[in-house]
């Protein structure tokens, strides 16, 4: 898709997402979630009961991830010329012009995978 919005919402497989200058926002996806995103935001509500990994990916733009309280997952987030910001307790280390965080979320579990170039990337406590 080109610099277009795109929204996807309740879907129980996989989902692969590739987008160009437009925002991505997905919520509640039951399988893995791969989501490329050049020039555009991305914004993820995880389910509560994440059993499959995500990657997401953008250029030149933020990152957004909402995850339950309860989400057992294993996260890796690297902002290269941007910053982590996160609610949870994650090791969160500067290394060069990156800024990386990673950690394991009650227990650990799939691994939801975060990369930006330029852009920031927000781990945010979704209250469920």
């Amino acid at each position: 898709n080109d610099r277009q919005s795109v929204w996807v919402r309740e879907v129980s497989g996989d989902l692969s997402v590739a987008n160009d200058r437009g925002s991505v926002k997905v919520e509640e996806v039951g399988g893995r979630v791969e989501v490329r995103n050049d020039r555009g935001d991305i914004s993820v509500r995880l389910p509560e009961d994440v059993r499959h990994p995500y990657t997401l990916r953008t250029d030149r733009n933020r990152i957004e991830v909402h995850v339950p309280s309860g989400a057992a997952v294993s996260i890796y987030a690297k902002a290269h010329r941007g910053k982590v910001v996160t609610d949870f307790p994650l090791d969160v280390s500067i290394r060069g012009r990156s800024s990386i965080a990673r950690g394991e979320l009650n227990g650990g579990g799939p691994e939801i995978r975060l990369l930006t170039d330029r852009g920031d990337i927000h781990i945010l406590s979704d209250g469920r």
